[in-house]
């Protein structure tokens, strides 16, 4: 697949690219507050305005749905903003409150919106974050990207639609011209009992909508994410696994994300997925060579 490449301009080139949004329950203003923190220190706070999201308690009783009542406010509160701008004419960018900015994210993201100006037709929307699930194939695309930006801090924007991941939603940028195509998709998803990221990697993998995704990512989620009001902490299984979502993201130290890494047993892994591992692991060596 062609991966498309840039490098972030000045900070005096920067300038207003989206209409933006930020998610947030009034039940949780110290995320807010946070998050406002960041946007100022990046320049970038007038940029975005707040979404009162959905609170999916207060509304179950009028949605017959399978979902609990934080993926309802979630579909909700994306939806919200959708039907609002669907003639819009700024590209639409929404992300939720515990997504963390990368230190670089006015210059960055105002390039990756120049780029895709110079695409609009090839894209719907575009992630700025994801949870990529860990298979080796997977992890080779995007380990070579990062490679690729350690070595010449390029950037890389690469199709989506083949991939298995989640938490896609947590910052999406839409395509001005595909505002209404995006909500026409996704208005009724809610009923499908389906989380909301889990409905549009349907939708991607199908070819309903063109994806991209940024490697490095230029937003992660925050430790605050590992709880939430409504669906309480998270189990290990899903701390180890958004620990592997950081790896990805531009600022990542993976000496500290290793250090923090939860401390489990492996007395139930077998010698044969000892074999495995170590397969893997020569697999993503320098000392590999295809044959």
């Amino acid at each position: 697949m062609r991966e498309y490449r840039w490098s972030p301009p000045s900070a005096g080139q920067m300038s207003p690219p989206v209409l933006g949004y930020y998610i947030n329950m009034d039940s949780n203003p110290d995320r807010e507050q946070r998050l406002l923190g960041s946007l100022q220190a990046q320049g970038v706070r007038h940029w975005y305005a707040r979404e009162r999201a959905v609170d999916g308690r207060t509304v179950a009783e009028r949605h017959a749905t399978e979902l609990d009542p934080g993926n309802l406010g979630c579909w909700l509160s994306h939806l919200s903003i959708l039907q609002r701008h669907l003639k819009s004419d700024r590209d639409l960018h929404v992300f939720e409150d515990d997504s963390v900015l990368c230190e670089s994210f006015a210059s960055q993201f105002s390039a990756v919106c120049a780029f895709l100006e110079t695409v609009r037709d090839a894209w719907d929307i575009a992630l700025t974050d994801a949870y990529i699930a860990p298979n080796l194939d997977q992890y080779g695309r995007f380990s070579r990207c990062m490679k690729r930006y350690d070595r010449d801090r390029a950037v890389s924007v690469i199709p989506l639609q083949a991939a298995a991941f989640a938490g896609g939603t947590s910052s999406i940028l839409v395509n001005r011209d595909s505002i209404e195509k995006y909500f026409q998709l996704m208005r009724d998803g809610w009923k499908s009992g389906l989380p909301i990221d889990i409905y549009l990697r349907k939708l991607i993998n199908r070819g309903k909508l063109s994806a991209k995704i940024t490697v490095p990512f230029l937003t992660s989620v925050s430790e605050l994410s590992a709880a939430s009001d409504i669906r309480g902490q998270f189990d290990p299984s899903r701390i180890v696994l958004q620990a592997y979502r950081r790896t990805f993201f531009v600022d990542a130290n993976p000496q500290e994300l290793l250090h923090d890494f939860p401390q489990f047993s492996t007395e139930s892994v077998s010698q044969r997925d000892r074999l495995f591992l170590k397969t893997v692991e020569f697999l993503l060596s320098d000392a590999y060579r295809s044959f």
